[in-house]
């Protein structure tokens, strides 16, 4: 928090008494009697730490939608013998070390993963595929807030998720429909985050600014795709795929501050 003062001087004192701060206060809720007060810029850095772990939730919404689908079509078909496949175990991994521009930068690197089990089911006009799959992934953050009127804050912490999922695809056979395709996904989990910065404390205690948060996720995602046969050892997939994330809201202190 920064306070606006209005100085006073008399003979043998000084006297300093918080005004009126011509910006709003910060959050309702604050602590009483703050009527000069008002969120410092570096208020700002804290919210990286949470930005991290969304964008570690998008990256597992990716593998899913990518690798996860197909892992689990090649899982289905190798696994089957005649018109009704069985079940079968798939899985998928990704690294990612990626940047994040949000103002300043959050740089996030770590590894996603899924497992589960799929089963397809061929007919003469299409070919279906369910799964149901767990998720998880884990990284280590490290961002990075500079401001004009004020020193830079730098944080480091640690993401991860975990939860589960469905998936399905359905391939078109007949006809002029044959190569269109639609899938889907559902997932849901939680997001844990934890993050620390030494550059902004509590100045009387001196204790560094921190918090430990988990929140629930749940998403899902959509797509529509044409698989073209262009020769018989070339094709061309043509698709468009909508992805929508949420995570739930969380409220904490961060050295007594809500």
């Amino acid at each position: 928090m920064v306070y606006d003062f209005d100085l006073k001087t008399t003979d043998t004192s000084l006297m300093a008494t918080v005004t009126d701060s011509v910006q709003p206060r910060g959050w309702e809720g604050g602590p009483s009697g703050d009527t000069g007060a008002r969120l410092a810029p570096q208020a700002k850095a804290p919210l990286e730490g949470v930005l991290a772990n969304v964008a570690l939730g998008n990256i597992g919404a990716d593998l899913v939608a990518g690798q996860g689908i197909d892992q689990a079509r090649s899982a289905a078909v190798a696994r089957g013998e005649g018109p009704a496949w069985g079940i079968a175990p798939f899985a998928a991994v990704t690294g990612t070390r990626s940047r994040y521009q949000t103002g300043s930068h959050v740089d996030l690197s770590g590894v996603a993963f899924m497992t589960g089990f799929a089963k397809r089911v061929e007919t003469s006009m299409m070919d279906i595929l369910a799964g149901v799959f767990f998720e998880a992934g884990f990284a280590r953050m490290d961002t990075h807030n500079s401001f004009s009127s004020g020193p830079s804050v730098d944080g480091d912490g640690r993401s991860s998720y975990y939860g589960g999922g469905l998936l399905a695809r359905l391939d078109l056979k007949e006809d002029l429909l044959k190569g269109l395709y639609l899938e889907g996904s559902f997932r849901y989990g939680r997001l844990n985050s934890q993050w620390q910065s030494d550059d902004l404390h509590d100045a009387v205690s001196g204790r560094k600014a921190e918090y430990d948060l988990s929140t629930p996720y749940y998403g899902l995602h959509a797509g529509l795709g044409y698989v073209w046969e262009l020769t018989e050892s070339l094709t061309l997939d043509v698709y468009g795929k909508y992805f929508w994330t949420h995570t739930e809201g969380q409220s904490t202190h961060i050295v007594d501050d809500p």
